[in-house]
């Protein structure tokens, strides 16, 4: 199986900036601008830009590493951290359709470490607002997901970070 492109998703707390700049500095692999960040949420007009960024999906060249993928992470933090979704998202059919698109060409990577750990890390860093009181809410969510698509589990704690570079390597082909 040969996907394009890789989606770094989780909590946050989870690691994930670390390991997406252990894949930058391990593989020719480009940086996708973000739809959200950490302590702002998402960007305005998101669903359309999840729509505009959909040919980006299936042209392998340059291969995209993605720091979370909202048809991922909206339907988890959207309902948790402002109690609805884009009105895109809440199209069953729109939804469906992107979340089909991603499945299809990108490895997604979750990085899960213990809720523990997780409550650790968004404790001590500037965070979305909501997030701290939430993030049991939230990492159960990300357990809990069911991805149609390729999907590895990363632990920072208990995972080889070489291990999932190889899989990267392997699935995507850089």
């Amino acid at each position: 199986m040969t996907l394009h492109h890789v989606v770094v998703e989780g909590p946050d707390g989870a690691g994930k900036t670390t390991l997406i700049q252990r894949i930058l500095d391990a593989m020719p692999i480009k940086l996708h601008d973000r739809f959200s960040t950490s302590v702002g949420g998402p960007m305005d007009s998101l669903a359309q830009r999840v729509s505009d960024d959909i040919s980006t999906l299936f042209n392998p060249d340059p291969p995209y590493l993605y720091d979370r993928h909202p048809i991922i992470s909206e339907p988890i933090y959207g309902p948790v951290i402002r109690g609805k979704v884009p009105e895109s998202f809440r199209s069953f059919s729109w939804t469906l359709a992107r979340r089909g698109e991603v499945a299809h060409n990108c490895l997604v990577v979750l990085c899960l470490p213990s809720l523990g750990l997780v409550r650790d890390n968004v404790a001590r860093n500037d965070q979305m607002p909501g997030v701290v009181e939430h993030i049991d809410e939230i990492w159960s969510r990300y357990n809990a997901m069911m991805w149609p698509g390729a999907m590895v589990r990363y632990n920072y704690a208990s995972s080889n970070v070489d291990a999932i570079l190889t899989t990267i390597r392997r699935v995507v082909g850089v």
